[in-house]
């Protein structure tokens, strides 16, 4: 070329065809016999190699130049549009908040067009995208985002900062792992995903003597009054306690419905399963265990549950035993332990099978897989997992979840038609104690109760929240209707007890439905949580009132039986209406008056409540069709009554 040629041209060309390669300025003019090609625009397919030539007028020449060129692929958070040009997401959409930033992304190498952001997550354009306050995802090439089960865990991702895009947790507190639901090291898990740090190990060894102190008198209550029913028929206290128990279970079970609860919610639960599920937080407690030993955290605890009846069960033994031989009274002996082991497994029980069905239970997390509800540092269905599933929980959710309820069921049916005898209530009195003639297996029931509700928190977890709810609320509603239905107790007062603790369940679940939406604003939200609060607070009083009502009671009748004891021939305190005016020496002219006196309090009493219930108390007659009873029927187990009402009075007078 001549370095004074300032005309000839130069053209810059291929043989691909114009879809896959386009030129732009690909002619230039000779400047001082120099072709410059610097602002040439090529736009081909991304990470290809085509061949360029270089053709002059200039130069007559049948080989022109030619070299090739390989064209990049688009980087992530870029598009290829239709013109084969790479293009960065981040048209600006709409925000009111400098913080909530919604532009369009793309995390997809070789995408055609860029995603929305979503609602849950902050976006800036390209791939830079990260979650809200309350949402997590597992990597920064995900654009999945989950809710955490502990949205203050959650801390989210902010544009304006260096934080992790995949999402911070409140590591201050104890959270990290996947959905910020794991607790580190030196803290422990309880209900609701909430981690608490670990206190002094002092502290702790007494916390643990006072819980069991506290559980170790409420089972001794139990117990006592078990026996006590069994030769005294109107001891009931057992059975009040077991129906406040049934409550907190069910209670608290609704805590495992993920609901989005606030936090003094959840706190409430956390509380609640300290009481109703005692003996977890005795035998589980994350902090009395070693999770840097070969066994996972969770693995420790399924073990400690699996031995968990077995314990029991053995402690009840060995203390009888040894009472037995320190008092040297031997006398039903048999029967106290069966009596013991019988309370204590119905008390573990919906622990265990809360435990038991949860190995069960695995959240899913997308392309990250599936992990354990329980221990979301756990991933399922692997080989390990499978291991401890099938060979430990799954053989404890056939010999104690199912077993344990079965084999009471066996041994109520076996002695039906002995319900009533000394030996029989002694032994097996803590499952029927209360209950009618007719439904003495009720206590079964209710065991299966319980079981139901965890199985659809655990079984139906994956599937929608609302419907979830939504078939734990028609369980609730069937339980009422049967309750109702049903009155299995052989007194008004613990059918309305029971069918209350079942009604403030339903409630509490029912107003957990509008937790689930976001057009609810927080005043409204407050709102039901103070209304959540004041309904299980009203049956809590409820029950205090009944059960302080029926100590006074006793506490009366005790007082009178004291004074007539020391005093005989004198009056009886006035703090008991239902005594008689005087207590005698026995004489014939008073026992008579006291027969006259005595049959008009039978003649007196509720014809309603004629009949005598499995331990022995009050029950209410069938009604016919017209809903009054028979008159033979009444008249027949009135004058029954009131030869046994003459009976036990006249030999107190004696005294």
């Amino acid at each position: 070329v001549v370095k004074t040629d300032n005309t000839s041209l130069a053209t810059l060309t291929t043989d691909e065809s114009g879809e896959k390669v386009k030129l732009e300025g690909a002619t230039r003019i000779a400047s001082a016999g120099v072709y410059n090609f610097r602002d040439v625009k090529l736009f081909a397919v991304p990470s290809k190699t085509f061949e360029f030539k270089i053709k002059s007028s200039a130069v007559s020449s049948s080989q022109p130049l030619s070299f090739t060129l390989k064209f990049r692929e688009c980087l992530l958070g870029e598009v290829i549009r239709e013109d084969n040009t790479c293009y960065k997401c981040g048209s600006a959409i709409s925000d009111e908040s400098p913080l909530r930033i919604y532009r369009d992304y793309s995390l997809v190498v070789g995408a055609k067009e860029c995603e929305r952001c979503p609602d849950d997550a902050f976006c800036t354009g390209g791939s830079s995208i990260g979650p809200q306050e309350g949402y997590w995802r597992s990597s920064a090439l995900s654009d999945s985002f989950y809710s955490c089960p502990n949205s203050d865990a959650c801390l989210g991702w902010r544009p304006d900062g260096n934080d992790d895009p995949q999402g911070r947790c409140d590591t201050g507190d104890g959270y990290e792992g996947r959905l910020c639901a794991v607790c580190k090291n030196d803290y422990s898990a309880s209900i609701g995903y909430l981690c608490a740090p670990c206190p002094h190990p002092a502290l702790n060894i007494f916390r643990l003597i006072l819980t069991t102190t506290l559980l170790l008198m409420a089972v001794v209550v139990m117990i006592r009054s078990s026996l006590r029913s069994a030769v005294k028929e109107k001891s009931l206290m057992s059975v009040y306690i077991k129906i406040f128990a049934n409550y907190i279970q069910l209670f608290t079970l609704t805590a495992t419905f993920d609901m989005n609860w606030p936090f003094e919610v959840k706190r409430l639960f956390f509380y609640s399963d300290q009481v109703g599920s005692v003996t977890e937080q005795i035998f589980s407690i994350d902090c009395f265990l070693d999770k840097e030993s070969g066994i996972e955290f969770y693995y420790q605890k399924l073990i400690l549950f699996a031995i968990l009846p077995i314990f029991v069960g053995t402690m009840a033994v060995i203390v009888w035993i040894c009472i037995a031989m320190i008092t040297k009274n031997w006398t039903h002996l048999k029967s106290k332990i069966i009596t013991t082991l019988v309370i204590l497994l119905f008390l573990v029980h919906p622990s265990v099978a809360k435990i038991m069905f949860g190995a069960f239970s695995c959240r899913d997390l997308g392309d990250e897989g599936q992990f354990l509800n329980d221990d979301l540092s756990i991933e399922c269905w692997t080989n390990s997992h499978n291991n401890w599933a099938y060979s430990l929980a799954l053989p404890c959710l056939i010999l104690w979840v199912a077993g344990i309820p079965c084999v009471g069921l066996w041994i109520l049916f076996k002695n039906r038609k002995n319900l009533r005898e000394t030996p029989v209530k002694m032994k097996y009195g803590f499952l029927f104690s209360g209950y009618k003639q007719s439904s003495y297996f009720w206590e079964i029931f209710v065991n299966y109760r319980k079981i139901s509700v965890a199985a659809v928190s655990v079984f139906l977890f994956n599937i929608d929240r609302f419907i979830q709810a939504l078939i734990a609320i028609f369980l609730l509603t069937l339980f009422v209707w049967i309750q109702e239905r049903r009155q299995p107790y052989s007194h008004t007062v613990l059918n309305e007890m029971e069918s209350r603790g079942l009604l403030v369940s339903f409630f509490t679940l029912y107003l957990g439905l509008y937790y689930l939406t976001d057009e609810l604003g927080r005043g409204v939200k407050t709102l039901l949580l103070i209304l959540m609060i004041m309904i299980n607070l009203w049956f809590i009083g409820y029950w205090l009132l009944k059960v302080s009502q029926r100590l006074n009671k006793s506490y009366n009748k005790a007082c009178n039986k004291c004074y007539a004891i020391l005093c005989p021939g004198k009056k009886v305190r006035p703090n008991d209406t239902r005594q008689f005016s005087n207590i005698s020496s026995g004489t014939n002219s008073e026992g008579s008056a006291t027969q006259k006196k005595t049959y008009v309090e039978v003649k007196s009493m509720d014809r309603n409540f004629t009949g005598v219930g499995v331990d022995g108390s009050k029950e209410g007659v069938e009604k016919s069709k017209s809903g009054k009873p028979s008159k033979e029927k009444q008249y027949e187990t009135m004058d029954q009554a009131g030869a046994k009402f003459i009976k036990k009075k006249a030999k107190n007078s004696k005294l």
